[in-house]
């Protein structure tokens, strides 16, 4: 009876962290998103976003699959205000480099995916050779509407 209730608690206890962790994200982690291919490249993916709770933390996933990479390459990834139609193009915050397919930044304390989803935001993967291209985008929303954004 005793172990019942020792377990019961520590179930209790992951539910509040859990439920802690998700309003810090606005309840929307973690949240996937569409990459698509821009300007002729193929890089067309997914983006996860999962909030972390205590301390906040914001964790940017992107990942391509199916498509070859040249391993020496480093793609720049950043997080710009405005959709992958009307982008600002100054970043925002700054993303790992993508490189063989995939990029992973974690963004203590920076900011949080409710602040993202308040006003457009878009993740945005920059072609290495000419930066003003870019070659995969993403809204970060909680629904991409077909024909909308893009």
């Amino acid at each position: 009876m005793r172990n019942a209730f020792g377990i019961a608690a520590l179930a209790c206890s992951l539910l509040v962290l859990e439920s802690a962790a998700a309003r810090a994200g606005g309840g929307y982690s973690p949240l996937e998103i569409e990459m698509k291919a821009l300007n002729g490249s193929k890089l067309a993916g997914t983006a996860t976003l999962t909030q972390n709770g205590l301390p906040t933390s914001l964790l940017v996933s992107i990942d391509y699959k199916n498509v070859v990479f040249i391993p020496e390459t480093m793609y720049p990834a950043h997080i710009h205000e405005g959709t992958c139609t009307k982008l600002d193009p100054k970043p925002v915050y700054p993303l790992a480099p993508m490189n063989s397919g995939r990029s992973l930044t974690d963004l203590k304390a920076t900011v949080t995916l409710k602040q993202l989803m308040d006003t457009p935001h878009a993740i945005v993967v920059h072609d290495p050779n000419n930066l003003g291209r870019y070659i995969s985008c993403g809204n970060i929303a909680l629904k991409t509407v077909s024909g909308s954004g893009y």
